[in-house]
């Protein structure tokens, strides 16, 4: 069951997606649905159009049920297949949790 304690874990395509910080001042608070994902960039869709949005220097917060995970952009810069793979890798997951703790 995807949760936000193992969001990385799982696919984040369909979910609701806002990003919180950004170096593009444009981009913070933009908010929609994600609808696809490359090694380098999430597509989220707002307001009936698609706006492709970095992973490097971007903070994206995600709705899971009830729940929000704050995750930096940096934790998911590869393929989405690949994710499951990599974050077997303990340091990942520990600077997930730090930034979880960062931002409630």
């Amino acid at each position: 069951m995807r949760c936000k304690n193992n969001l990385l874990q799982h696919e984040l395509i369909g979910l609701e997606v806002k990003v919180l910080e950004s170096s593009c001042v444009s981009n913070i608070g933009l908010e929609g649905t994600l609808v696809d994902e490359t090694k380098n960039m999430l597509i989220i869709r707002c307001q009936n159009k698609q706006k492709k949005i970095p992973k490097t220097a971007n903070v994206f917060q995600f709705k899971v049920d009830d729940e929000l995970a704050v995750i930096p952009g940096e934790l998911i810069k590869m393929r989405s297949e690949d994710r499951t793979k990599r974050l077997g890798r303990k340091k990942i997951l520990i600077q997930y949790q730090k930034f979880q703790e960062k931002y409630g």
